[in-house]
């Protein structure tokens, strides 16, 4: 599509596609619906045919369908389609594990980061708290705020409540 720019010049009005065709002008909703009425792939070719197998145990399926609140009980054929789902499902995954990707590759990008990364644990946890000191441009000074200075009464480190407020909240 062509038209007139702001000073008379032509300006070629360009889609997002940087030049490729994508097909005929679809004219109505009825077009529409008849293209996405045929499939035009399917996610059984994703899955990898020569690969072995996960093997899925009636144990592991009634131990599944208890974690997922699920019934157990199913008719045999009913238990023999979860584990063909099962089955292609793990496959795929395992097709995805091993796919090789290149290091450091710009167009790659993950979800989850588990590259070499330390798991945090209760003695790291205890010395980053340990070491962590307040930030004065946040307004954050050591040992600024004491709750217990507060309170109209209380006891060394405790707070003093009276008998009587106990009795008018119950």
């Amino acid at each position: 599509m062509v038209r007139r720019g702001p000073k008379g010049f032509l300006q070629k009005i360009r889609g997002i596609s940087t030049g490729s065709v994508v097909g005929k002008r679809v004219e109505s909703s009825e077009e529409l619906d008849a293209i996405f009425a045929k499939p035009s792939w399917s996610t059984s070719d994703l899955l990898d045919k020569e690969a072995e197998p996960v093997e899925i145990t009636e144990d592991m399926l009634n131990g599944l369908l208890e974690l997922s609140g699920l019934s157990k009980s199913l008719s045999k054929e009913e238990k023999t389609t979860i584990v063909n789902s099962l089955t292609e499902q793990l496959s795929f995954i395992r097709k995805l594990h091993n796919v090789e990707l290149k290091r450091g590759a710009q167009n790659s990008a993950r979800l989850v980061d588990d590259q070499s990364v330390q798991p945090l644990t209760f003695e790291n946890l205890m010395e980053r708290i340990s070491t962590t000191q307040g930030m004065m441009s946040k307004g954050e000074v050591e040992n600024s705020w004491n709750p217990i200075s507060l309170a109209s009464e209380h006891q060394n480190r405790f707070f003093l409540v009276k008998e009587g407020l106990l009795k008018k909240n119950k």
